[in-house]
């Protein structure tokens, strides 16, 4: 949730929905679906943004991150895994997609003045479908961009990985946007290949 205007703020959740029950052979416990929802919201007495003797306008302009150096955040996406070679029926049902939860840590290398970034990152994140099949990934990336201008970075991206067991190569790339000090929002697309001379079906996996 972020203060967007005196009492007035902006919020995004995921939820997620578990069934409870016993495994009869029809019901089976695990996360059955998954929630996005927006929100704006008043707040009453002190609200998100209410600072004595101040209006929004007046405040100073808060300090943009120059993307150098270590950082860390969570994450949430979903992936998508058309050639079936991923996600195999472990029990509870085939499916080609699962999201996923987890968290990203890495360093980026200001070259250029900062206007080139390199970095490397960690990804790693616990994958859920609605049947109740549960796995996890954990990725390693090398990453070169440009800011094109103050608060954005450009960047594409490469890597090996495991995914639910299984070696994967890694390439894509995304963007990060400055919010305020050290906050960023980031979107990024990758798509991964099983690393095997024999694999499943080729093709890639995105993410």
């Amino acid at each position: 949730e972020c203060g967007f205007f005196d009492a007035l703020s902006l919020r995004y959740e995921l939820l997620a929905f578990v069934q409870a029950a016993e495994n009869n052979g029809l019901l089976i416990p695990g996360v059955t679906a998954w929630m996005l929802r927006s929100s704006v919201l008043w707040h009453f007495d002190d609200g998100a943004l209410d600072i004595p003797g101040l209006h929004i306008s007046t405040l100073p302009p808060p300090e943009i991150t120059d993307f150098g150096g270590f950082y860390y955040g969570a994450s949430f996406g979903g992936h998508l895994n058309p050639p079936w070679n991923f996600f195999p029926d472990v029990g509870f049902g085939l499916h080609m997609t699962r999201a996923d939860i987890g968290g990203i840590a890495g360093y980026n290398f200001k070259l250029l003045d900062g206007w080139v970034i390199a970095g490397l990152e960690g990804q790693g994140g616990v994958l859920f479908d609605t049947s109740g099949d549960v796995s996890y990934n954990v990725m390693g990336l090398a990453k070169v961009g440009v800011v094109p201008f103050e608060g954005l970075f450009v960047y594409g991206a490469g890597g090996l990985g495991v995914v639910q067991g299984k070696l994967a190569y890694i390439a894509g790339g995304g963007f990060e946007y400055a919010l305020w000090g050290n906050a960023s929002a980031r979107g990024e697309v990758l798509a991964y290949g099983e690393a095997s001379p024999t694999p499943v079906e080729p093709g890639f996996t995105s993410t």
